[in-house]
């Protein structure tokens, strides 16, 4: 499947049943959840609705390295809002562009008023631990695109060109002389 094709999926492929907690939940309980259900993160729920997620880093940063009680602190106290949403119509190449605009490595996924799911970037790009997906090229660079300097040329032969003058001659590539 070319990337083009796959960055036009539609991001329910990558759906993850969602691991949840209410926000009155203490810390500790959501990491049990988090551990039980090997994820990184829980959605925080008030009322039948998500209102904020409990990552590692939320746990890490504001809970331990504070030297907090994570069985006293409540996750509502500690959680990351307002949650960031996407349709379930929303394709692979959107949630990503999303992702990466506000920062963000989760977003969940929603169907008018019920939550689905959510998806993450490691599911989307791949991670270690499971199969995983090449990672798509968002902006595709016209010209072709030197690998030792990353430097873009109208041309294949002003690419070699470049090559020869820039990286051959002036012996970076020359045994021994590289610093890769």
């Amino acid at each position: 499947m070319s990337l083009d094709l796959r960055l036009e999926e539609p991001i329910i492929r990558y759906l993850q049943l969602p691991t949840t907690i209410d926000g009155n939940g203490s810390v500790e309980d959501a990491c049990k959840e988090m551990c039980k259900n090997e994820s990184g993160s829980i959605i925080v729920m008030r009322e039948g609705m998500p209102v904020g997620m409990l990552t590692e880093w939320d746990v890490l940063c504001k809970v331990v390295a504070k030297g907090k009680s994570g069985s006293k602190t409540m996750v509502k106290e500690v959680m990351s809002s307002p949650i960031v949403s996407i349709p379930s119509t929303e394709k692979v190449s959107g949630a990503l562009r999303l992702m990466i605009n506000r920062g963000l490595r989760r977003l969940v996924v929603m169907e008018g008023d019920k939550m689905l799911g959510m998806v993450s970037q490691s599911q989307i790009v791949g991670n270690r631990k499971k199969a995983y997906t090449i990672l798509p090229v968002l902006e595709p660079s016209k010209g072709s695109r030197c690998p030792y300097c990353n430097s873009v040329f109208e041309s294949i032969e002003l690419l070699s060109k470049h090559i020869d003058k820039v990286h051959i001659g002036s012996e970076l590539l020359q045994e021994g002389r590289h610093n890769w």
